[in-house]
């Protein structure tokens, strides 16, 4: 409102150019203008700018009032605000960017009375990851004083934690993640792994392993975390770099001579989880000569508990059993928990061969007798041996099972196979709580008929065997079809090497490897039809171990460590085990450091192994 004093007044319209104050001013009297109110629909203010006081002498024209629209700023709160890089816009010309921690900002610039704005997020903090969102007074109209109400509120980004797992084959793993305290139990043969809860980001984490596989009947192995990112901060991402490789924890490995013919050695070696080396552990090999009851260790079994190492002792008619102590170190005691002697405990009854059946434990042995083997089996109680009813169990046909060098039982643990090395056949035995009974259709002479059948080894599926024969040029190895009562057919032969011996599959059934002790090479075959047919064609097979012939009667053997991503052979006569990797279509690639010295050797001469096992 326009006022020239009482009684002259003057209300413009919003727009209006020009004003008459109300009434008349006498002649020669003095006028003045001033302002009683504001425009405040659209918050202006006006002053007069020219003619604004003076004499009246005549109608006056002359006052020039100016009218400026106000302007007003645009702020708010921020609630929650940790990281760096949040952007807030309310238009060309209005941002800010607060800093880390602010709990207050303001945008540049200013809003003309009557428009209107609107603030928004245009960028997230980064630095440490959050979602900051308006959540009141972000639009409106701008009136007659400055917007101090815009709230904004941020909160942290969480994102996950996990990786790869490679070679988990057990139960029981546990892994832990320390800034959340939060474990996380994979399931079996898993391949990765995510703690549920997830971590803020700018948070550490620490992934380790809290407890490695070590159920009842699963296999005992070596978990850790292997690569740099076990340990690391939370971004912008869910982490899933963290890798855990699971291999199995030792190889033992048995040599029946010393070099003087007699005793014998036992040697043990850890294995690295990520590249698979072996290194000896503490004061292996072991002098078998120590012991006055163990000579010519042959045949090797580990306990389902991972405590004690089965040793089937040719030269003395035994099976000791031997403590695994920390970090693999062997404790030759027969005498603790028990040395079990095969019965009759003759110098002629000489085990070779064990298969160990975890769900029971069962432990078996194949025994070469003068002129015929048997096989006898065991419960197992803390380590210690007690024979089973029946045992020892003898063939209905005794020449047929002759020297049992390979002994296999089927993934369902209901039947066990004895491959006789002299009668080229199997004996076929039904397991029922441990205890054998001969299939009445047993021994199985294989058709096509096998000249030396040597060693067994089982599909995993249970449906299908590998059987090699020694005793031809070039040697064999035969596919076996198992039928529901137990019985074997020969359903395909493959050519190996000289003198094949023995004969292993991966546990995911997908590639079978054969060490040949005539040339010292491993050849290796693709698994196809559930497990009926191998095929070659593995890049680079045979695999060259020792590279030389086994001699004095010395077998290779072979193990695959309990993730699959290993394989060891035991080089007979070379007194060495190779090592291999196993990549890409089962091709064997040779580890940094292979062989390593496995035996005592007394004379200088080469001496075993001929028995390896992994734990």
């Amino acid at each position: 409102m326009i006022s020239g004093g009482a009684g002259h007044t003057a209300s413009p319209a919003s727009g209006a150019t020009s004003f008459t104050l109300s009434g008349t001013f006498a002649a020669n009297s003095t006028y003045t203008i001033a302002f009683s109110g504001q425009p405040s629909s659209l918050s202006q203010t006006c002053a007069v700018t020219s003619g604004g006081t003076g004499p009246v002498t005549g109608n006056i024209s002359t006052v020039a009032i100016t009218c400026t629209t106000n302007t007003y700023g645009v702020s708010g709160t921020i609630t929650g605000l940790a990281g760096a890089g949040l952007t807030i816009s309310g238009g060309v010309g209005h941002t800010a960017a607060p800093g880390s921690g602010a709990t207050t900002f303001a945008l540049s610039g200013v809003y003309a009375s009557g428009a209107t704005y609107t603030v928004a997020v245009t960028g997230q903090p980064a630095a440490l990851t959050q979602n900051c969102v308006v959540t009141s007074g972000g639009t409106g109209p701008i009136t007659n004083a400055p917007i101090t109400n815009v709230l904004i509120t941020c909160t942290t980004s969480t994102f996950t934690v996990g990786g790869t797992i490679t070679g988990y084959k057990g139960t029981g793993l546990v892994l832990k993640e320390a800034t959340s305290n939060q474990t996380v139990t994979p399931a079996n043969a898993a391949t990765t792994f995510t703690f549920t809860t997830p971590v803020n980001s700018g948070a550490s984490y620490t992934v380790s392993v809290q407890t490695t596989p070590t159920t009842p009947h699963s296999p005992v192995q070596n978990c850790t975390v292997t690569n740099a990112t076990k340990t690391g901060t939370v971004t912008t991402a869910n982490v899933a770099s963290v890798i855990v490789d699971c291999s199995g924890l030792y190889v033992f490995a048995a040599s029946p001579t010393d070099g003087t013919g007699t005793t014998g050695s036992l040697a043990a070696f850890t294995i690295d989880p990520v590249a698979g080396g072996l290194t000896a552990v503490t004061g292996s090999p072991y002098d078998e000569s120590l012991l006055t009851s163990d000579i010519a260790p042959w045949g090797l079994a580990v306990d389902p508990s991972g405590s004690f190492l089965y040793v089937a002792n040719s030269g003395s008619a035994s099976i000791s059993t031997d403590t695994i102590g920390a970090g693999g170190a062997l404790t030759l005691d027969p005498a603790a928990p028990a040395s079990t002697f095969i019965a009759p405990a003759t110098a002629a009854n000489a085990p070779y061969s064990l298969a160990l059946d975890p769900t029971g434990p069962y432990l078996y042995t194949g025994t070469n007798d003068t002129p015929n083997g048997f096989v006898e089996g065991f419960s197992i109680a803390g380590g210690a041996l007690a024979a089973l009813t029946g045992s020892p169990y003898t063939s209905a046909t005794p020449a047929a099972i002759n020297e049992p060098f390979g002994l296999a039982l089927d993934t369902t643990h209901s039947f066990l196979y004895a491959v006789n090395n002299f009668a080229d056949s199997l004996v076929s035995y039904g397991i029922t709580a441990g205890v054998l009974g001969e299939l009445s259709a047993s021994p199985d002479v294989l058709s096509p008929a096998m000249t030396t059948p040597y060693a067994v080894a089982s599909y995993p599926s249970g449906t299908y065997f590998y059987v090699t024969d020694t005793g031809v040029t070039p040697g064999t190895v035969n596919v076996v079809t198992i039928d529901g009562t137990g019985i074997l057919t020969v359903v395909q032969s493959k050519n190996v090497g000289t003198t094949p011996q023995a004969v292993v599959v991966d546990p995911t059934g997908k590639y079978l490897y054969v060490s040949n002790a005539g040339d010292g090479t491993v050849t290796a075959f693709t698994i196809s039809g559930g497990g009926a047919t191998l095929t070659g064609g593995v890049t680079g097979s045979p695999f060259t171990a020792s590279g030389a012939a086994s001699t004095a009667a010395l077998p290779t053997a072979l193990t695959i460590d309990s993730s699959g991503r290993f394989l060891y052979v035991a080089n007979g006569s070379a007194g060495t085990i190779s090592e291999f990797s196993i990549g890409a279509g089962g091709v064997l690639a040779p580890i940094t450091g292979t062989p390593v010295q496995a035996t005592i050797d007394v004379l200088g001469s080469a001496v075993g192994p001929v028995g390896i096992v992994t734990q």
